[in-house]
């Protein structure tokens, strides 16, 4: 009988243990020049013209379990690995950057279009994506 005690106890308190560790979370944030977030639905954006240079930092980002809502909103944290992808005949890569939290990149626009850029990064064992939807136009110039 306390053999079945003991087991039932190292299945709850395991159980316990891991419900905490998954009510944590890890993510990356998008920074920089005419980057913007939607409140509605979270997705990034970014309006500029052809021509133009822009920068846009990839910032690891913890969100620990609690129930302060300033402790929800989270803080940077090391991110272990990052990477960026975009289409280098619209993009020209100027110059990449990272240190311990972040990661940016500097690109210069060189057609017109709608295109994505993709941070692929990994922060707290977490594999996170972020995709920035870059709406490229005329310089009010031409």
């Amino acid at each position: 009988m306390n053999k079945l005690i003991y087991f039932s106890a190292f299945i709850l308190f395991s159980q316990f243990c891991v419900s905490n560790s998954w009510a944590s979370g890890a993510g990356f944030k998008m920074f920089g020049d005419n980057v913007e977030r939607s409140e509605e639905n979270g997705a990034y954006t970014a309006n500029i013209t052809v021509g133009q240079s822009f920068e846009i930092i990839a910032k690891g980002w913890a969100y620990p379990k609690s129930s302060d809502p300033k402790a929800t909103k989270g803080s940077p944290m090391q991110a272990e690995a990052g990477t960026w992808m975009f289409d280098d005949k619209m993009f020209k890569l100027l110059k990449t950057q990272s240190d311990e939290t972040q990661y940016k990149i500097s690109l210069k626009a060189t057609k017109l279009g709608r295109y994505r850029i993709r941070f692929v990064g990994v922060v707290l064992g977490y594999n996170k994506a972020c995709e920035i939807l870059v709406n490229i136009s005329r310089s009010k110039e031409e």
